[in-house]
């Protein structure tokens, strides 16, 4: 483990990262912000997992000043468009040629100004200029796609050309099951990602572990099957292509698997996998710590810290007992999956007993996130400390050294456990290279 690591406050950034320019077939890596602080995706990133540079500029303004034209040819105008073919600028005591194509710098007539474009959520565009001619390319930051054209062009009579591209998360790009928009019936995408706001609670539903949280976001779902699949297929989280830059040690890198093969046998291989379940729409589970770390850090996100989960869970100021409320859920599957209810199964634990994400209608936390108190436990930043009594100030709090042997603290309940282990706070541990089969994950990042 890396000496820069250790005991420390999370801490938020105001400056945005730096973002790629990204074509159809660009996939980038998310990284957090280095310096002894748990990051977001939203902070500097060191680049991508493929080359590990460093962070890339916008897409530098398609639009450049045109030289002069000579006797023959004009000069290329302000957006890259040829000037004239006949016409150019005057010579030897000759009238200027017109030119065959309007432009922002002159020539024809420059027509109406377009409107002003947003910036893509996710992304931003390289130029605000409005003059027709003008074309914006649009890029995305780092763990987004661009969805849609990477260019639009402003015409003569002031309209841009094309649609509105999105920026979508590398894990939903493909838009297949398990990673699309409807999520199996959920009714918002796979991968949704909901703004948790600031604010103060205490850790355990106990006074004595007061604990001060600044905002973030967090998954509305845990990653699914089909997300997971897109990182594996992808061939990112293996020693050959491991994450780089901030949020990653490459200490951790001799605990991922040799190879995107090796990955995939360790998985199909996995006792009570979804990974061979033929449903993409299931929670994830057998993923190790890094594992897990590596996909969120290339999806555009973090692990979440304890603290945040622990939040998020309670409903904040709300001290909720479980994540939807005070009621027991008994033996309501709608309200959760836990204590093997759900589905069939001779012996409980095995997959016939884990539901999709979002299955459950009741398990909603106070800001939208589902599952949080059944289906499966979830992993965080954390290594096992003594969460939640330490530290006794907490403010952004998270444990980055291991403490004891590198194991890492797992929040909520799971599809075997009984109601006990959805009440705040929940906490267990496990060894980080360990697969467990009622173990899975969801993403954070910036807000």
């Amino acid at each position: 483990m890396s000496s820069t690591l250790g005991q420390r406050r999370l801490s938020r950034f105001a400056k945005e990262a730096s973002l790629l320019l990204v074509s159809a077939s660009f996939v980038c890596l998310a990284c957090t912000t280095p310096d002894r602080k748990v990051g977001d995706e939203r902070d500097d990133a060191a680049g991508s997992p493929s080359d590990g540079g460093g962070p890339l500029d916008h897409a530098g303004a398609a639009s450049t000043e045109g030289g002069s034209g000579g006797h023959g040819g004009g000069g290329a105008g302000r957006n890259g468009a040829a000037g004239a073919t006949d016409g150019g600028d005057a010579g030897d005591g000759g009238d200027a040629g017109a030119g065959s194509s309007p432009s922002s710098s002159g020539g024809a007539d420059a027509g109406a100004e377009c409107p002003p474009l947003d910036e893509p959520t996710d992304g931003a565009i390289d130029t605000a200029e409005t003059t027709p001619g003008t074309v914006v390319t649009y890029s995305c930051r780092i763990g987004y796609q661009i969805s849609g054209s990477t260019t639009r062009a402003c015409d003569p009579t002031g309209a841009w050309t094309g649609g509105e591209p999105a920026c979508v998360r590398n894990s939903c790009a493909g838009g297949l099951d398990g990673a699309d928009l409807d999520c199996g019936g959920v009714g918002q995408d796979c991968c949704a990602r909901l703004t948790v706001p600031a604010g103060s609670f205490n850790r355990g539903n106990d006074a004595a572990n007061p604990a001060k949280v600044s905002a973030f976001s967090l998954d509305k779902l845990e990653v699914t099957v089909g997300r997971f699949r897109a990182f594996v297929e992808a061939g990112f989280g293996t020693q050959a292509k491991p994450p780089t830059g901030a949020g990653w040690d490459s200490s951790f890198d001799s605990a991922l698997q040799p190879d995107t093969q090796s990955l995939a046998s360790a998985l199909e291989s996995a006792i009570e996998s979804t990974w061979t379940a033929d449903n993409d729409y299931l929670p994830m589970n057998q993923v190790t710590w890094h594992e897990a770390l590596a996909f969120c850090l290339w999806d555009g996100g973090r692990l979440p810290t304890a603290l945040e989960w622990d939040y998020a869970a309670t409903g904040g100021s709300d001290q909720r007992k479980y994540p939807w409320g005070n009621t027991n859920p008994a033996a309501d599957t709608k309200l959760a999956v836990y204590g093997c209810f759900f589905g069939d199964g001779v012996t409980c634990g095995e997959l016939g007993h884990i539901a999709p994400v979002g299955w459950a209608e009741g398990d909603k936390a106070r800001w939208g996130q589902r599952d949080m108190g059944g289906s499966l436990s979830e992993l965080t930043r954390d290594f096992t400390g003594n969460y939640p009594s330490t530290p006794a100030l907490c403010n952004d709090c998270v444990t980055l050294d291991a403490v004891q042997a590198p194991e890492m603290i797992v929040m909520g309940g799971d599809f075997t456990g009984d109601a006990a282990r959805m009440v705040s706070p929940a906490s267990s541990h496990t060894v980080a290279v360990f697969r467990n089969y009622n173990v899975g994950f969801r993403c954070a990042g910036a807000p």
